[in-house]
């Protein structure tokens, strides 16, 4: 007997559940909460497929602040995959034929205002924002997984993506990020 996808979603949930341990208080909030998971499935899958195909992006030359990558990518008209042109971690000079195979653009940026935390959350609701963090200074290096609470600096050091925001079962606000450290 071949599933459903309504089946695959509800597996998917429930293996979510037991990854982060989640139990519900009823069954009415276990179902208004596979509601919310199914439709959060959606919109991120639709968002992070370009024709059906989910690439990881190379971060492009003269990267590291943000608004100079962001102007690299508009003058270079776009950017290629990190398959194609992989990161090397070393400097070097860019091999522009690489770098020409793009697999997405972008038509212009701009900078949330600094502090203004209402500003982000209209912003992040409708797409990706790169945004600076102290992770040098902060207890962020040592962050594993869950709800980040550790000790914050004010030292932007390192660039990361919010890609969303939620409140945890405890009430505790926090801001969905994407993070480009590896498990080293």
């Amino acid at each position: 007997m071949s599933r459903t996808l309504q089946d695959e979603m509800y597996e998917r949930h429930e293996q979510r559940m037991d990854h982060y341990g989640r139990v519900y208080k009823d069954t009415i909030e276990k179902e208004q909460r596979y509601k919310i998971f199914k439709e959060n499935v959606a919109y991120i899958e639709s968002f992070n497929n370009a024709a059906n195909k989910p690439y990881k992006l190379n971060q492009g030359c003269e990267g590291g602040l943000m608004d100079s990558a962001f102007q690299f990518i508009e003058d270079n008209h776009g950017l290629t995959t990190k398959a194609s042109y992989p990161y090397k971690g070393v400097d070097g000079t860019c091999n522009t034929n690489q770098e020409e195979k793009h697999a997405a653009t972008i038509n212009g940026h701009e900078d949330v205002p600094s502090n203004n935390e209402q500003a982000l959350l209209m912003d992040v609701s409708s797409q990706p924002i790169s945004v600076a963090i102290d992770a040098r200074r902060s207890d962020f290096q040592f962050y594993l997984k869950g709800v980040f609470t550790g000790a914050r600096g004010t030292s932007l050091d390192h660039r990361v993506t919010t890609v969303g925001y939620g409140v945890s079962n405890d009430g505790t606000k926090y801001w969905l990020v994407k993070n480009s450290w590896g498990t080293q």
